[in-house]
């Protein structure tokens, strides 16, 4: 005979007794594998529970940023406790299997492989702009092809590129023969405004970025007419600019200006880039830029 106990007339027992039985769902203990309620006594649980060697504690550590290093901790189809690197997570979760994967955060995704130029994050976005900017063959670092800036620029506009205060990754790989004159790269300010947005330029045979009043001048010199992992990384206050997996310089910003867009291929005020890129992703969170990737992005 089926009966049911409303939980409010269960009576709280303040000294369980090692004879008490409590009710435990059996997942697997039904027919055709469906669950079925059970009891078992409190002695035989917790001899259960001595019986586990994993020595698993639970953490108290928090940690806002994950290096590649760091494991997770999780439970197998079978109910055995097991870590995995961050990097292995990442290769599990994304569609290839490999790389890192596409999330919501991820604002702008370009692969330089389809023409016209697709934006392949989850938004989708097109153009606002797109003067010159062609996909070329000449040249690629993955899947045969590029984006070709002979002086062009290319644009987008969407408040998702406002980060304020929060954290965010631009990074690319790009590949020119001339890195003495002045080229800017990538610019989050508006079209002939200054202010609290970051540009990524080439001058001097050095990677830079300025912020207003602030230039980072990067203490490594990017390669000639080979491909360079360039990213620039903001983790709270500070911006970071990293070339080929080193952090090659940083200084404390404070937030950055809301532009509601970026360019790509010029600055606000001019100054184009001739080379190619191939890979760019601008996502709002801290991205590991330890590891130069191996794989495009996705």
């Amino acid at each position: 005979m089926n009966k049911t106990v409303e939980i409010s007339k269960l009576k709280t027992l303040t000294t369980p007794n090692l004879n008490d039985v409590l009710p435990i769902l059996d997942i697997n203990g039904g027919i055709s594998g469906k669950p079925i309620l059970r009891k078992a006594t409190l002695s035989s649980l917790l001899a259960l529970a001595e019986g586990n060697s994993s020595g698993f504690e639970v953490p108290t550590l928090i940690k806002t940023v994950a290096e590649s290093g760091d494991c997770f901790i999780g439970i197998d189809s079978t109910g055995i406790p097991f870590k995995i690197t961050k990097a292995n997570l990442l290769a599990g979760l994304s569609s290839g299997g490999s790389g890192t994967p596409q999330l919501s955060s991820t604002i702008l995704l370009l692969h330089g492989d389809s023409s016209p130029i697709v934006d392949s994050s989850s938004y989708a976005l097109t153009p606002a702009s797109n003067s010159g900017v062609t996909v070329s063959v000449m040249l690629s670092k993955f899947s045969g092809s590029s984006l070709l800036f002979n002086g062009g620029i290319i644009s987008y506009n969407s408040n998702n590129f406002n980060v304020g205060s929060g954290n965010c990754t631009a990074e690319l790989f790009l590949y020119t023969s001339n890195t003495s004159l002045g080229q800017n790269i990538i610019d989050f300010r508006p079209l002939s405004t200054q202010g609290n947005y970051p540009t990524i330029y080439l001058l001097n045979n050095k990677i830079s970025y300025a912020f207003g009043n602030i230039t980072v001048d990067g203490s490594v010199n990017p390669l000639v007419n080979d491909w360079n992992y360039i990213a620039l990384r903001k983790i709270g206050t500070t911006t970071e600019l990293w070339l080929n997996g080193s952090n090659v310089g940083s200084a404390v910003t404070g937030n950055w200006g809301n532009s509601n867009g970026i360019i790509l291929g010029t600055g606000a005020f001019g100054l184009p880039f001739y080379g190619y890129i191939d890979e760019f992703r601008f996502s709002k969170v801290a991205q590991d830029v330890s590891i130069v990737p191996s794989l495009p992005f996705s």
